[in-house]
């Protein structure tokens, strides 16, 4: 499948709207997320790990992986500056995980496993709905048709919502490779999307409605978050016959932010946390979480 899409960096206001009413409550959720290193300095090196105390270790071992990653790229790769806006011509692969795994393959995968769920983890806890979250370990593929021709996709890491053993996908990890080109790296994240897109809209008894897909990752030494928007009329349409030729898709990206240096860690703190706090907070379009919330008021109204 090919498509024009559209990738756009946007303030992260424009990405995700803000759940915390008050801005003291967000930076409640930002000062737990503080590491050592950052209490001290505004720059995490790798020496820094060294003096690292055994009683203040939580990142730890994130940090480490973070200096490890950096250290490997190639000057090239180390000085990209980040999600681009820019309109692109892609190929969707037919199975994303078939094109040649990076070197750093492994070491993307375990840095957003445990940054998602350490961000998580360590949110400041409030009167949101219960929703049952999940890193898993264990990660299969996702298939989706377009115009009757099958894909798959499978991302590096994701987070899961509902029973673990079934839990499905509200972000999900797009794998980032040295020398790709913006197009390819673009095609790679929509790939991942719409396998997120596949598990959330093949829900038994659940309408089909407009969706929200959701992915965090790589690029270069950055970070990033970025944002699908598929209204319903889309993914029917795009099932049945394909794209169109003149089909045009957008993904809203933040900008990216480098786990080394103090102020993009915090911004990427507000950025992450604040993607939590909209997913469980029940406004998010994304039908597992739509689906989960929907059941829990069946109970308590039939209580």
């Amino acid at each position: 499948m090919s498509a024009t899409v559209q990738t756009r960096v946007v303030d992260l206001d424009q990405l995700l709207p803000r759940i915390l009413s008050q801005d003291l409550e967000e930076e409640k959720d930002i000062e737990n997320l503080i590491p050592w290193v950052y209490r001290h300095s505004n720059i995490a090196d790798e020496d820094d790990q060294y003096d690292w105390p055994s009683e203040d270790s939580k990142f730890k071992l994130l940090f480490e992986e973070f200096s490890h990653y950096q250290n490997a790229l190639a000057p090239g790769a180390l000085s990209l500056a980040g999600p681009t806006t820019a309109k692109v011509k892609i190929v969707l692969p037919r199975k994303n995980w078939k094109v040649a795994r990076p070197r750093n393959y492994h070491s993307q995968s375990f840095i957003l496993h445990i940054l998602l769920w350490t961000v998580h983890a360590y949110l400041e806890r409030s009167r949101e709905p219960k929703l049952e979250v999940w890193v898993p370990n264990l990660i299969s593929s996702s298939k989706y048709v377009i115009g009757r021709q099958k894909y798959a996709s499978m991302p590096l890491a994701h987070v899961t919502v509902g029973p673990l053993t079934e839990g499905r996908p509200i972000i999900s990890c797009p794998t980032w490779r040295e020398g790709l080109p913006w197009d390819q790296f673009t095609a790679e994240v929509l790939s991942v999307m719409l396998g997120q897109l596949a598990n959330n809209i093949r829900i038994r008894d659940q309408k089909l409605q407009d969706q929200e897909v959701f992915v965090v990752g790589f690029y270069g030494p950055h970070i990033y978050i970025a944002r699908g928007y598929f209204p319903v009329e889309t993914i029917k349409r795009v099932h049945a016959k394909g794209c169109s030729d003149d089909e045009h898709l957008e993904l809203k990206f933040t900008r990216g932010y480098d786990p080394c240096r103090k102020y993009d860690w915090m911004e990427a703190m507000r950025a992450l946390s604040r993607l939590f706090r909209y997913l469980r907070s029940g406004s998010a379009k994304v039908g597992a979480i739509q689906k989960i919330l929907s059941e829990s008021v069946a109970t308590v109204e039939g209580s």
